[in-house]
């Protein structure tokens, strides 16, 4: 089971640019969509909780440079943590960033299992 990323701008302390909102959205997205019977199974199930015991829950931040945006991200399940990455995006292609974000969530999420 996979709950909602936290994610904030490690310069300015709080998530300005509302990527954690994006990325949530494309996770309900996304789940649905399985759900509804798209193709392709996810290696895990997202749930709208604040704590679940067992699940993971991905964490990080991310820095603006120009228009390239640096996100580092941390899997953590049970206050351990599983995996570690980076993903690259530019500020005028936030929902692209987004959609990257979720798809290495699962490749690592499905890499721990």
């Amino acid at each position: 089971m996979l709950l909602p990323p936290v994610l904030q701008n490690a310069d300015e302390l709080f998530d300005n640019l509302d990527l954690t909102s994006r990325v949530r959205k494309h996770l309900r997205e996304v789940s649905y969509a399985s759900l509804r019977g798209a193709p392709g199974r996810l290696p895990a199930v997202y749930v709208d909780a604040e704590q679940l015991a067992g699940a993971v829950r991905p964490s990080g931040n991310y820095s603006v440079q120009g228009n390239a945006i640096t996100a580092n991200l941390v899997l953590v399940r049970d206050g351990n943590r599983l995996a570690q990455f980076q993903i690259q995006g530019a500020l005028n292609d936030l929902e692209g960033l987004a959609s990257r974000i979720i798809d290495r969530i699962f490749q690592a999420v499905s890499e721990i299992k």
